[in-house]
């Protein structure tokens, strides 16, 4: 998939890496806010559930 396939408000399903050998064992949502030339901007959603 390359940056042009993504867009702001897709969610994507990733194993997330806790510290530098730790990956976890199950995807979580990511939902994009904004995509740059340099980076992505993503928010965890089952970090940020019951409190936006």
């Amino acid at each position: 998939m390359n940056n042009s396939e993504l867009k702001v408000g897709q969610v994507l399903w990733l194993k997330v890496r806790y510290q530098i050998d730790q990956v976890s064992n199950m995807k979580h949502p990511m939902l994009i806010a904004s995509i740059n030339e340099e980076y992505i901007e993503i928010i965890a959603l089952d970090k940020t559930a019951g409190k936006l």
